[in-house]
């Protein structure tokens, strides 16, 4: 995926975004996807604002009184005719027009560039099975545990008797020679 984009000449209404561009495969030509995202707004989807071959774009029109995210992807123009492919999305930067200031995703305007410790990150699919795969070797060894208390309780008295025979007979038996 492409770094995240840099914002110049932010205004209360637009600004200026600049990002790096992607290295070309073959012969293939590039062109760069922006897409921005109000955050304040009741439609939660990201709309496309720029398609193009340059690695800047001009964004207007922005509410000085809401917060943007923005992102950029790269998209290959394939030479053979089989179809664009778009890479990923960058990671999103967050515009306040009001502010005059960026943001980076996931900070608020309370918390500009401080590390926030109280929002949660969602879990990965590979979290949540390691967290099933330990929950069940636990419940594998405590299994394991009470089966082997279970059958220690249930044989417990016959095994002391039947362990202790073998002594008592041997120390009583005339064949020994040592009486």
């Amino acid at each position: 995926p492409l770094k995240v984009p840099k914002v110049r000449s932010l205004t209360s209404h637009g600004c200026l975004l600049e990002w790096q561009g992607a290295k070309p495969m073959g012969g293939d030509s590039m062109v760069y996807v922006v897409q921005l995202l109000c955050l304040n707004g009741r439609d939660m989807e990201y709309k496309q604002i720029y398609r193009g071959t340059s690695t800047h774009c001009q964004v207007d029109s922005l509410q000085s009184s809401s917060e943007y995210q923005v992102r950029v992807a790269a998209v290959r123009l394939s030479s053979d005719g089989s179809g664009d492919i778009t890479g990923a999305f960058s990671p999103g930067i967050i515009l306040s027009p009001l502010n005059l200031e960026p943001m980076r995703s996931g900070s608020s305007p309370c918390t500009r560039g401080e590390d926030r410790t109280d929002e949660r990150k969602q879990w990965s699919d590979q979290q949540y099975a390691a967290i099933i795969l330990c929950l069940f070797v636990l419940m594998a060894i405590i299994s394991a545990f009470l089966c082997q208390q279970l059958i220690s309780y249930m044989s417990g008295p016959e095994e002391s008797t039947s362990s202790s025979l073998p002594s008592s007979t041997a120390s009583s038996s005339p064949s020994d020679g040592f009486r």
